[in-house]
């Protein structure tokens, strides 16, 4: 039994995460508006929250590829809720949504357009 402990004891502890992003939500009713905005991502306690200026969306871990799709990029995160939403937050991204490329030689940002969450 101490040999449990002693593993247990041993397990990296997964710390709560925060994130800033700017969220583009597109509903799957095409009559309910495009949002698009800064948001938090947070991820704790089993779920990730994605907080915007009009509510916050819920994600469960336990659902995951059940009710809801992730997929996570070096740019961002795609979900995708079948029938309700889907949801692009991108990390380094501008007002508009662009990524911003610093890697410019002369140091100045270059917007780019990403293609990788285009398609819904």
């Amino acid at each position: 039994m101490a040999s449990a402990y002693a593993l247990l004891a041993a397990l990296p502890v997964m710390a709560d995460s925060k994130k800033k992003a700017f969220c583009t939500v597109v509903p799957h009713d095409y009559r309910r508006p495009i949002q698009r905005g800064h948001c938090i991502i947070n991820s704790a306690n089993g779920k990730t929250i994605v907080r915007m200026q009009d509510g916050d969306y819920v994600f469960p871990d336990h659902q995951r590829n059940k009710s809801y799709h992730r997929h996570d990029r070096d740019e961002g995160i795609w979900f995708h809720s079948p029938d309700k939403f889907s949801l692009v937050a991108r990390w380094n991204a501008g007002s508009d949504g662009c990524i911003v490329d610093k890697s410019w030689s002369e140091g100045r940002p270059v917007l780019k357009k990403s293609a990788v969450f285009t398609s819904f």
